[in-house]
């Protein structure tokens, strides 16, 4: 299978977790995949085991999104050493779980700048090219289901997520006129680096799905790969939730 032959796919946050899964998805199928992430030992490790495994094309940038010149830099080199960009899968995210009297100013800012901010630097600059070249490209933003159910001692992560279902909204409205589609995928139930959960709380949560399994990350990456092709053609504004029945029975 190659549907995404000749296409340049960005994962943020692809150095672990959910990130690798959509990026090794993305590459099985084709694509040029850039792994993109703060943590260059582990980003520079996870794009030569997917370049081995998939002969894909890879390249690993280090970015903070939530600084803009950074982002600038992944993009720049993205076009420099791969011709351009087809997809943008804003993944990334930091969480910090206490109670909401225990956040820091600082603390919330940093998990605001790199779950909310990130995302909009990342989808303003790759758009911008886009409708300069008068191509339509694709945007999937990574949330959560807890963008719309919160837990407790959470309150930050939630309102970025939240934040993050609403931005996906504007910006498909905004973008559609250049015929460039933004959608989102909220996740429960997929095994990441986030919030440290133990295996035995891990499957404690499975008396909460339905479906009474883990995900996993590359299944996760074939929905995130169905909203950035063709056939999700005429879909955009929305969030698939990706959770094993979970916001059903809630």
């Amino acid at each position: 299978m190659s549907r995404f032959e000749g296409k340049v796919v960005i994962v943020t946050g692809a150095a672990a977790g959910i990130g690798v899964g959509v990026a090794r998805t993305f590459a099985e199928e084709g694509a040029a995949v850039v792994i993109a992430d703060i943590n260059a030992e582990d980003g520079r490790r996870v794009a030569a085991v997917i370049r081995k495994k998939t002969k894909a094309r890879t390249l690993f940038v280090k970015v903070d999104v939530s600084k803009a010149s950074q982002v600038q830099r992944m993009i720049d080199r993205t076009f420099a050493a791969l011709g351009g960009v087809d997809v943008l899968v804003n993944n990334a995210a930091v969480i910090d779980m206490k109670p909401v009297l225990d956040y820091t100013e600082a603390e919330y800012d940093w998990i605001l700048d790199v779950n909310l901010k990130g995302p909009f630097l990342a989808s303003q600059m790759v758009a911008r090219r886009w409708v300069e070249a008068g191509k339509q490209g694709v945007i999937v933003n990574v949330t959560t289901i807890g963008s719309e159910r919160a837990r407790t001692n959470n309150a930050p992560y939630h309102a970025s997520k939240g934040g993050l279902h609403s931005l996906t909204q504007a910006m498909a409205i905004d973008l559609a006129p250049y015929g460039i589609r933004v959608n989102a995928i909220g996740p429960s139930g997929v095994p990441s680096n986030l919030g440290g959960g133990t295996p035995a709380s891990r499957l404690r949560s499975l008396d909460t799905i339905p479906l009474g399994r883990l995900a996993t990350a590359e299944e996760m990456g074939r929905v995130v790969m169905f909203l950035a092709s063709d056939d999700a053609g005429y879909i955009t504004g929305h969030q698939i939730y990706f959770d094993g029945g979970k916001m059903a029975k809630m």
